[in-house]
């Protein structure tokens, strides 16, 4: 898991945020399954060459989120009984159109050029 957890500086998104979506990601996807402990702030840092705050923020969240269980003197895991998974999901993909979007206006894409963008991209997946 450690290896397929990757940080883009390049991302408008803070580091926490990269990190918290990632391991959201695996979770829904089953390769995190429920009451799977996962490795350390530390080692997840030091993997990541990021500073431990910062891994700590991004499990935090995931716990406060009820995504993640921290239990005294044992390792955070995943928890047991996930939460309902669309209201997630519905935050995740704001965040991402609105990333697309302001990349977009960037770039100088009219809203009607962003759809048309859109569509190919939808018939084409």
């Amino acid at each position: 898991m450690l290896d397929d957890l990757i940080i883009q500086p390049e991302d408008s998104r803070p580091i926490y945020q990269q990190l918290e979506l990632q391991l959201l990601r695996f979770i829904r996807a089953g390769r995190l399954q429920p009451g799977q402990a996962l490795p350390s702030v530390r080692v997840i840092a030091a993997h990541l060459a990021l500073n431990p705050m910062t891994v700590s923020k991004s499990v935090n969240r995931l716990v406060e989120q009820g995504w993640l269980q921290h239990r005294r003197g044992k390792p955070t895991c995943v928890a047991e009984s996930l939460p309902n998974e669309s209201s997630s999901l519905d935050v995740q993909l704001e965040q991402d159109l609105k990333r697309v979007i302001n990349y977009g206006k960037q770039i100088k894409l009219s809203k009607k050029q962003l759809l048309d963008l859109c569509k190919q991209y939808w018939d084409e997946v």
